[in-house]
């Protein structure tokens, strides 16, 4: 039976969604014609839309668009198709002046239209939008932008883009930012979808648009912008993005423009988009990059915060002595891995291991078997198999180091360390059951009897 969708989240929490995804590198924008009216401060023929276009197209080329009467019922794709047909049945030239033969009209009728269109459609965005929009692109650094505009807008207020035609593929994001133009643009006027057999090619299944449509919108946390909520084009993405289910897709959120008073809270819209009213389209680029940068500031503390523990022994000594203050440096460093990798944070962990170790030897050294099962059991939060096998592999392979010297059982025996044992037993019920069990496969892979013996794996 279908489940309904959740509840809409606050308003506050959509923002701050989006700029975790941006920070993370996981959001993509899916940009309208909306975005081109505000970056060229209202100035774009877009503002006329559709039909707007096509008259202005018609009465360059030299041909009449059709009235009321022949064009009611008619979708725009087909009107498009009437227009090249009415040019093709007039004599025109080729580029170099010659006459084209009738059997080629159609074809030279296609170029001609898609080419004026394209002329239709160079925009510059304004000094001031522009310069906003860009300040706040460069900090949200989107994985991707997809757009049915034919326009250069977006690419225009990137610091770096890749533009990209209807099937060409779309890489990894890296420095440039992939600008799908699902429709085509203007520097490639033979790329532009906008009659009945463009349109009837561009949604032929089993196209690598079609699956790569729907693989981009499951994969990353898309913000529509630019669109109305019942746009064909946002409806199209959305229904590419569930064939997969709706299980495998992430958020989806639209920005619905509206001229005043946009409503304070968040609502469903088809599909189970989460719509979110806003009354300037850059006004809400420039909210979430704010809080991006909120949040690569906490990044960049917790990196510092390893950083430190791996330089300094005065940090090391609190991380080691200090559990409220290890449990804190403990999330940086997941943050830490997640974000920058696992160097850094390996680097501080074999820092704090090897400080504690040497302090084992000698006949004062059995206290502080204590210290390395209280940091190891802290530690092993950060490794999750699944989040970080590297790290994983690292503490249990100090636990391999420590298993030596703990009973299997919490009682005395000569040459184990008696506290340290105890607190072995006390702490490890507490550890998830995923590290637990992922402990145990390691152990018997490896053939580690001592490990398998204090955690119950024999």
């Amino acid at each position: 039976m279908a489940t309904d969708p959740p509840k809409p989240r606050t308003r506050d929490q959509v923002i701050q969604g989006l700029a975790l995804a941006t920070a993370s590198g996981s959001l993509g924008l899916f940009v309208g014609s909306g975005v081109t009216l505000a970056l060229t401060k209202g100035t774009a023929k877009t503002g006329k839309q559709w039909q707007g276009l096509l008259e202005q197209v018609a009465a360059l080329i030299g041909v009449s668009y059709p009235d009321d009467k022949t064009a009611a019922g008619k979708g725009y794709p087909l009107i498009a198709s009437l227009l090249i047909d009415a040019l093709a049945a007039t004599a025109m030239k080729d580029e170099t002046g010659a006459d084209v033969a009738p059997e080629n009209r159609g074809t030279r009728a296609v170029t001609i239209f898609k080419q004026t269109t394209a002329s239709e459609n160079r925009f510059v965005v304004h000094p001031v939008n522009g310069k906003a929009a860009a300040n706040a692109l460069r900090e949200m650094r989107p994985a991707w932008a997809i757009t049915t505009n034919y326009d250069t807008c977006m690419e225009q207020v990137l610091d770096s883009s890749l533009m990209l035609a209807p099937d060409d593929p779309v890489p990894p994001s890296g420095v440039a930012t992939p600008v799908w133009h699902l429709h085509g643009h203007i520097l490639a006027p033979e790329s532009i979808v906008i009659s009945e057999a463009d349109y009837v090619s561009a949604i032929r299944p089993f196209k690598y648009r079609q699956t790569k449509l729907g693989t981009m919108l499951s994969e990353s946390v898309t913000l529509f912008i630019g669109y109305a909520v019942g746009d064909i084009n946002v409806q199209s993405a959305i229904d590419h993005s569930e064939v997969y289910g709706r299980r495998f897709r992430n958020p989806l959120v639209l920005a619905q423009w509206v001229q005043k008073d946009p409503k304070p809270d968040p609502y469903r819209g088809p599909h189970g988009v989460e719509v979110v009213e806003v009354s300037d389209v850059i006004g809400l680029l420039e909210e979430v990059a704010e809080r991006v940068k909120a949040i690569r500031a906490k990044q960049e503390d917790a990196i510092s915060h390893v950083r430190t523990l791996r330089d300094s022994s005065a940090a090391r000594d609190v991380f080691i002595t200090d559990a409220t203050s290890r449990a804190t440096t403990v999330k940086r460093m997941r943050v830490t891995s997640v974000l920058h990798g696992n160097r850094e944070v390996l680097e501080a962990l074999t820092a704090v291991f090897d400080a504690i170790w040497s302090s084992t030897i000698g006949k004062d050294g059995w206290p502080h078997y204590m210290s390395l099962v209280d940091v190891l059991m802290d530690c092993f939060v950060l490794g999750s198999p699944a989040d970080s096998p590297g790290v994983f592999a690292f503490l249990y392979g100090r636990l391999h180091q420590i298993a030596y010297y703990i009973n299997a059982s919490p009682t005395f025996k000569m040459g184990t360390a008696y506290d340290a044992t105890k607190l072995w037993h006390a702490r490890w019920p507490n550890v998830t059951s995923e590290v637990r069990a992922e402990i145990r496969a390691h152990a018997r892979a490896m053939g580690d009897l001592n490990v398998l013996q204090i955690t119950g794996g024999v």
